[in-house]
């Protein structure tokens, strides 16, 4: 305040003016001053929160990582496991098609071996024949991380799912619950479970779980299996009546080693246009059939048309989303497929319509077809296999011939690499445990 009045009686302007602009300065000084420390704090804050966000993304990305990593491996035990079902030599794997001696129970019949050569051994070594299936794996050298799957066995035999022996996590046969009709220890339906593990090996001769080891993330995965049989009787064509068959001009049937045309009623005579037709076959041109008719997936297949689309490689609803056709899958068609110049039927494999079928100039297939509509197919046109049809049948040779031909090798191979157990992919349950 001193300052102030004297400035006032000097009345200086040019004194006050200076002395005003040195306490300006001293305020602008003292601003700045703080703005700095403010600017600083909030740089430091900034930077903090940086770190700790980039350290909370890296953790998260690579708990997300592990976490998918275990859940690979879990995955591949299941289908470890389904391939084991598959290489069984007695099929169905069933306790009623085993010595009873040694299999006492249903669930008892899931047991992987131990083999001291590699590529026989179901499992990794003596003592893991009392887990069920296990594998390690090494996942990453540098990291030392290794991969780890469990698919426990049912030890002992129990009443039900309450049943303090039951486990509940391990393999059962679930064939009565799954199948109408049918019974547990005919193993054609079976639960898989998988436990998956991610870990880094610092000492190789401990166990995964003992220190100095340690599991870095866990996951299970479950599926459920359905054997597929294929049950078709030796024709090139099968149908549920004589009469629903029309054949014209140069349309072949040739039956080979089995029958030509096999049917379950005999209500009519088959109608024949035009010339150069043919039905032959060493079991018989025409047959009457008995078994496994009438015609229905169950009655062929020994499973429902829901369980066929489920256990299907690929599902559409028309033949161009389809695309290029497999060499050899099961395709299910849930509607009408219409195969043409454009999307030709040139493949192998099982072939389920559930609808009607037209195959116009273009067929070159290897496999089964079985169409649960009507048929009709224009030449040129070659299917080796068998041809089953629900509704009614036309093979028109007219533009070019049309040849169905039984093939029991390569409904052999359809066995083989198709039916046995296949994956129920929509009950497929996976959920991380740790």
């Amino acid at each position: 305040m001193l300052i102030i009045k004297y400035f006032q009686i000097k009345r200086s302007g040019q004194y006050v003016a200076y002395l005003m602009i040195m306490r300006t300065k001293t305020k602008i000084k003292g601003y700045f001053t703080i703005m700095l420390v403010m600017g600083i704090t909030a740089l430091i804050f900034l930077w903090g929160a940086f770190s700790l966000v980039k350290s909370f993304s890296q953790k998260t990305n690579l708990d997300y990582r592990l976490s998918t990593q275990a859940m690979n491996v879990s995955r591949s035990g299941v289908q470890d496991a389904i391939g084991w079902f598959r290489r069984q030599t007695l099929q169905p794997v069933a306790v009623t098609n085993r010595d009873a001696n040694v299999f006492t129970f249903p669930d008892s019949v899931f047991q992987p071996l131990y083999n001291v050569l590699p590529s026989m051994s179901d499992t990794m070594t003596p003592e893991d024949e009392a887990i069920g299936l296990v594998k390690e794996f090494e996942l990453s050298p540098e990291s030392k991380i290794w991969g780890r799957y469990e698919i426990k066995r049912q030890h002992t035999a129990y009443q039900d799912s309450l049943d303090p022996l039951y486990i509940p996590d391990a393999v059962h046969d679930v064939t009565a619950s799954r199948i109408p009709g049918r019974s547990t220890g005919e193993g054609l339906a079976w639960q898989i479970f998988c436990k998956g593990y991610v870990y880094r090996k610092i000492d190789p001769q401990a166990r995964f779980n003992e220190k100095p080891n340690k599991i870095l993330s866990v996951a299970q995965s479950s599926a459920e299996i359905r054997r597929i049989a294929l049950s078709v009787p030796t024709a090139a064509v099968i149908l549920n009546d004589r009469n629903q068959l029309t054949l014209k001009n140069d349309a072949d049937i040739q039956g080979g080693s089995g029958a030509g045309f096999g049917f379950f009623d005999d209500s009519g005579s088959p109608t024949l246009t035009g010339s150069g037709f043919d039905i032959s076959g060493a079991l018989g041109a025409e047959v009457d059939l008995v078994a496994p008719g009438p015609i229905s997936p169950a009655n062929f297949f020994d499973a429902p048309e829901s369980v066929l689309r489920l256990v299907s490689d690929r599902v559409e609803r028309n033949v161009v989303d389809l695309g290029p056709y497999p060499t050899m899958a099961l395709v299910f068609i849930n509607g009408n497929a219409i195969f043409n110049e454009s999307d030709p039927l040139e493949g192998g494999g099982l072939l389920y319509v559930n609808g009607n079928l037209t195959i116009s100039e273009a067929a070159n297939f290897n496999g089964l077809i079985y169409v649960a509509g009507n048929a009709a197919i224009y030449g040129p046109a070659v299917i080796r296999g068998a041809l089953v049809v629900g509704g009614t049948l036309l093979l028109d040779g007219t533009s070019d011939n049309v040849t169905i031909e039984y093939q029991e090798p390569v409904l052999d191979q359809i066995r083989r690499s198709l039916m046995s157990y296949r994956e129920i992919k929509s009950v497929a349950l996976e959920g991380k445990v740790q």
